[in-house]
């Protein structure tokens, strides 16, 4: 496990994540798989990030549908990359755009290449005002 940031994307801290070492980095790093998408400038700037993010550089973006999993089933019990190529993949819906406004508990599955991963929102952090908003995860590899 390792954990990770991705940053409002119109704020001063990049807004791109990359999977494999859970830093966030510049928008143009093509090791990025995932990119915020920054804020609506026609709202208020106190409720104007979008909290959404979207797959980059060629990986694919995928989010698990708690409906089809065990009631007792826990992120942090996923070991080996096995489980989410073989548990996690084929029971997650595929983003095609944009991922729905993020909420802490959501689940995603991201696919560059060969790689698989899978990261858990452990919190969202909305700062107004200034675009330092940010996610908290937990990234499996």
């Amino acid at each position: 496990d390792k954990d990770g940031v991705i940053f409002n994307f119109a704020g001063v801290n990049n807004g791109s994540l990359d999977l494999d070492t859970g830093e966030n980095i510049a928008s143009s790093d093509p090791e990025g798989e995932i990119q915020d998408l920054g804020i609506n400038g026609d709202t208020d700037l106190s409720k104007n990030w979008l909290q959404q993010i979207k797959a980059k550089n060629g990986a694919s973006l995928r989010l698990l549908d708690k409906s089809l999993i065990n009631e007792n089933f826990d992120f942090k019990s996923i070991k080996y990359n096995e489980e989410i190529i073989n548990k996690l993949w084929p029971i997650s819906g595929e983003i095609t755009d944009a991922s729905a406004k993020i909420v802490i508990g959501n689940i995603f599955v991201v696919k560059k290449g060969n790689n698989y991963y899978a990261f858990e929102v452990t919190d969202v952090v909305v700062t107004p005002n200034d675009n330092l908003d940010y996610y908290e995860l937990v990234i499996k590899h």
